[in-house]
Formats: structure tokens, sequence, C-alpha cells
């Protein structure tokens, strides 16, 4: 079987060497808190896609926590391009219940299917039903007052033909063993592979025989803005008795670039018993 001859070529290179991490660590006690209480978003910037749904904004109280609840009114301020295309629960107040050190505003931008580019949205916090508590963090800046919704328009165009396996050109898949501090490097390896269009998503791609595993399937959406690449689903056949199956865990987005064809993606390959590590996968036409 083609996994049989992959496997070994694996074990020639090295590859199926698990890493052990074995850490330690001292308990550590933060000193408390012990300066005035205040209220703040707990980010300063955050970027929402279209097509992502409800997203929470988290509001937090720093200090003790309150025996009753905090209501917090809040003003909304979209640009021009951001006007009525998103929604907010119960817009302009947020209610924290007692005991609670957190809450969260949920806001849902429009999914539309026009390209009408970055809309920006800031939402600041202006009063607050407890008199204890100032805004912001503590300081003349009360920084983390004001928090910015970046709506990042999904709707640019895409021909996915850049990386798509057809009568213009065939697609390998090259992977790369990302090696730590102390670890032994490995070959990379190159091997063809079959890339598709996925006929359930406008944006996806379907790479067959993934890691020169015969049958194995991964699919990929590809986000023109910005160009980023995010698995949407995966069907890996490699299971072992003695190490089980195997998981295919991102790390952080891929990215590609139509005009040179090539697409890139970093992966940490585990199993129930170890790692197989990180490689870096770079699919080429």
């Amino acid at each position: 079987m083609k996994i049989d001859r992959a496997i070994s070529k694996w074990c020639k290179a090295g590859i199926l060497a698990f890493v052990l991490i074995v850490a330690s660590c001292e308990t550590y006690e933060p000193p408390a808190y012990e300066g005035p209480e205040f209220v703040h978003f707990e980010q300063r910037e955050m970027n929402v896609r279209e097509e992502e749904g409800e997203v929470p904004i988290i509001v937090n109280i720093g200090g003790v926590r309150p025996l009753g609840p905090v209501t917090i009114q809040y003003t909304v301020k979209p640009n021009d391009a951001a006007v009525d295309l998103y929604t907010i629960e119960n817009e302009g107040t947020l209610t924290i219940p007692g005991g609670e050190n957190s809450g969260a505003i949920i806001f849902e931008p429009e999914d539309n299917p026009f390209m009408d580019g970055e809309k920006i949205v800031e939402l600041t916090i202006i009063s607050v039903s407890n008199s204890n508590y100032t805004i912001g963090f503590p300081g003349p800046d009360r920084l983390n007052a004001t928090t910015t919704v970046k709506i990042i328009d999904d709707d640019c165009p895409l021909d996915r033909g850049f990386i798509v396996t057809d009568q213009n050109g065939s697609v390998t898949e090259t992977y790369d063993l990302l090696v730590e501090e102390g670890e032994t490097d490995q070959p990379t390896i190159t091997e063809p592979v079959t890339i598709s269009i996925d006929p359930n998503d406008p944006k996806g791609i379907i790479i067959s025989d993934f890691w020169f595993i015969e049958g194995s399937t991964l699919k990929l959406r590809l986000d023109a803005c910005p160009r980023e690449v995010t698995i949407t689903d995966h069907d890996i056949v490699y299971v072992d008795e003695e190490q089980g199956a195997l998981r295919v865990t991102p790390v952080g987005s891929g990215v590609f670039d139509p005009e040179s064809g090539i697409l890139t993606m970093e992966l940490e390959l585990n199993v129930s018993v170890g790692t197989f590590g990180k490689y870096k996968f770079i699919y080429k036409k």
C-alpha cells in the first residue's frame, strides 16, 4: 500500500520520532491588585470577518468582584462605510451580573455579497453604574476605554485555478519538519498531489492524498481578502493501533499567492501517544 511506502520514507528520514517535552514550573502567586477598580475592553482592536457571525466583545472588571450587577453604558460610532452593516444586541448597554468579572457585547457584521472594503466601528465606555469604578486602565491615557472593530470584507474575487490540478499544470506538495533548538533537521520531501475545486464551498479546495497518505483528504478555504487559508474539514485514513488516529492542527492561518501559484501552511501532526512535529507545507503549481 502507498501508505506503507510513505511510512517507510518517514522512518528512513527519522520523521516518526516523537517529541517528548518535559516541563517543570514553580508555583507563582501574583500579588493582589490594590489599585482602583476599573472597567475596560479586553482588546483595543478586533478584526471580524463579514461571514463570522456573532462575535463577543469582552468587557472586563478590574479589582474586587462586585456584589451586585454593574451596568455599563457605551457609545457606538461607525465610519461611513459601516453604517447599517452590523447589529449589536442591546446596543448601548451591558449589564455584568453580580460576582462576575466580565461580560460580552454581542456584535454581528452583515455578511453581504458586495466588495465594499474594510469597515470600522468604535465602541467607547462612557459610564458605569458603580461609582467606585473608573473607565479604562488606570492612568491618564485610560487605555482600552475604546475598542475598534474592523469588519473585513471577504468578497474579493478569486480564481482557484491558480492552485488546482488541471490541464494547465500539476501540483506538488513539499513538507519540511520545523526544527526547534536541539533537534535534528530532516530532509525536505516533495511529492505530486492532486488539488480540486470543492463543489460545496465557493471558496474551497480539496487536497487528495494529503501527506502522501493514499485516500486522505484535506479541505481548505481560501479567503482573498486578506489572503488566508483555513482548514474546513479533513479525512485522514492513517490510523495505527498503538499510535491512534492522525490529527491535523493548523499553526495560525496559511497564506497563498495567486501570482506565483504557491500556497503555504504550517500544521502540527499528532497522534494520541505523541506528535510527529510541526511541518511547513508548500503547494506549488
